[in-house]
C-alpha cells in the first residue's frame, strides 16, 4: 500500500501522458505494518502495438536509515566541536594543502578567511622553532607505526605575536599502496591556561617562599647540570657563599619579624646586582649562594665586595628600628679542581670554608685564597 497516494496518482498521470516516471521517492506499507522507503521508475513500453509499464522499485529502507544515522553523527559531532571549542586540520600529505576550521583560526586570533590560503608551510612557520623538531619526530614515528597516534604538546604564534600553547593531535586516515601516508587528520586543543599554571606552580617548586629567590634544591640542581657542561666543554664557573653577620642578635633583640625584613632587603641588594646569568639563592636560615657563570673567583669576588659595601652603607629601617648589617663571604670556582676529579661537594667545602675564614678574622669582609676583601 502506497502512504503518499496523491504523489503516486500524479507521477502516473504524467507517465499515462508519455512521461518517464524516474526514480520517485515513495513510502509504502509493507505486509508486517512497517513502513518502507523505495524507489519507484516506469515507463510504457510499446511492444508491437501492445503497451506494457514496466516498473522497477528499489527498497532504499536500509541506505535511508544508514544516511540519517550518519548524518545524525556529523551533527552530533559538529556540536561537539563547537561547544568545547576544538580546533580541526586536514592535511593532504602529497601537496602540503591544509583545511581548518573556525575554532582552529580563533585560537591564534585569525578568522578562517584570513587561512584560506593555508599550507603545511605556513603551520612550521607558526609553530616555535623549539617544539618544532619534536612535533617532526612524533610525526615520523606515527608515519613509520612506532606511534598509533600522533601528538604533541606545541606553542603556535598567535596573531598578537605572542605564542599558544596548544595540544595537537591526529591520525592518519589514508596511505597508498607502499604503506606512505597520504592524509591526516587531526584537533588542536587550547592549553595555554594549563601550561601558564604548569608553569606558576613549577615555579614556586624553586623559589625560597619568604624572599622569592631560588631556593636550595633548584640551585643544586643547577650545579650539577652546570658541572657536567665544566667537564664536558670547559665552561668555568664559580660559587660565592654569602652569610649574614650576626644574625641571631637582630632576632634577639629586634625580633624574627625584623630578622625576615632583613633577609628580605638583603637579598633584594644581592638580586639587583645580578646578571641575567647569574644564580642566587639562599641555602639556610641566613645563609645564601652565589653561582656566577663564565665568571673566574677574583672577579666574582669583587662583584660580592661592591654588594658588601651596599649592604654595609644601608641601613635597614623596620618600624621604629634601624638596623646596621653586614657579611662574610668565601669564594671559589672550578680551575681550582682537576677536571676528571671535579665534584659539586668541593667546590661548595671550599667556599663555605673561606667563608668561616672571613668570620673567624673579623666578619664583614670575602676570602677568595689569601686574598681578603674587606
Amino acid at each position: 500500500m502506497i502512504v503518499d497516494t496523491d504523489k503516486y496518482d500524479k507521477a502516473v498521470e504524467r507517465l499515462l501522458r508519455g512521461e518517464k516516471m524516474l526514480n520517485v521517492g515513495i513510502d509504502i506499507i509493507a505486509k508486517d505494518g512497517s513502513i518502507k522507503n523505495a524507489i519507484l521508475s516506469s515507463e510504457i513500453i510499446d511492444n508491437q502495438g501492445i503497451k506494457n509499464i514496466l516498473t522497477v522499485i528499489i527498497d532504499e529502507t536500509e541506505n535511508n536509515l544508514l544516511h540519517y544515522s550518519l548524518e545524525a553523527e556529523r551533527i552530533r559531532l559538529e556540536n561537539i566541536i563547537q561547544g568545547t571549542g576544538v580546533g580541526t586540520w586536514e592535511w593532504n600529505i602529497e601537496t602540503g594543502e591544509t583545511k581548518f576550521n573556525e575554532a582552529w583560526a580563533y585560537m591564534l586570533g585569525y578568522t578562517l578567511e584570513e587561512l584560506a590560503l593555508i599550507n603545511i608551510d605556513t603551520w612550521i612557520k607558526l609553530t616555535h622553532p623549539e617544539d618544532l623538531a619534536k612535533a617532526e619526530l612524533n610525526l615520523k614515528k606515527h608515519f613509520t607505526g612506532e606511534l598509533d597516534f600522533y601528538k604533541c604538546e606545541l606553542r603556535l604564534k598567535h596573531k598578537n605575536g605572542e605564542w599558544v600553547w596548544v595540544l595537537d593531535s591526529g591520525s592518519v586516515i589514508e596511505w597508498d599502496k607502499d604503506d606512505q601516508p597520504l592524509k591526516m587528520f587531526g584537533t588542536h586543543v587550547d592549553i595555554n591556561a594549563i601550561k601558564i599554571a604548569e608553569e606558576k606552580v613549577k615555579e614556586l617548586s624553586v623559589r625560597d617562599p619568604l624572599t622569592n629567590i631560588y631556593n636550595r634544591r633548584y640551585v643544586f640542581e643547577r650545579l650539577e647540570e652546570l658541572s657536567e657542561i665544566y667537564k664536558r666543554a670547559g665552561l668555568i664557573f664559580s660559587v660565592a657563599i654569602l652569610d649574614i653577620d650576626k644574625f641571631k642578635f637582630v632576632n634577639d633583640n629586634f625580633g624574627h619579624q625584623a630578622g625576615d625584613f632583613v633577609i628580605k632587603e638583603f637579598s633584594k641588594i644581592v638580586s639587583d646586582n645580578m646578571r641575567t646569568t647569574d644564580i642566587f639563592g639562599r641555602i639556610g636560615g641566613e645563609e645564601f649562594i652565589v653561582v656566577a657563570i663564565d665568571s673566574c673567583k677574583n672577579t666574582t669576588a669583587q662583584l660580592v665586595e661592591r654588594i658588601l659595601e651596599q649592604v654595609r652603607s644601608k641601613l635597614f629601617e623596620f618600624n621604629e628600628y634601624g638596623i646596621n648589617c653586614t657579611f662574610s663571604g668565601g669564594v671559589a670556582d672550578v680551575t681550582e679542581f682537576l677536571k676528571d676529579e671535579f665534584l659539586i661537594e668541593k667546590i661548595i667545602e671550599r667556599a663555605d670554608n673561606r667563608m668561616y675564614g672571613a668570620k673567624n678574622t673579623g666578619r664583614n669582609k670575602i676570602l677568595i685564597d689569601d686574598v681578603i676583601y674587606e
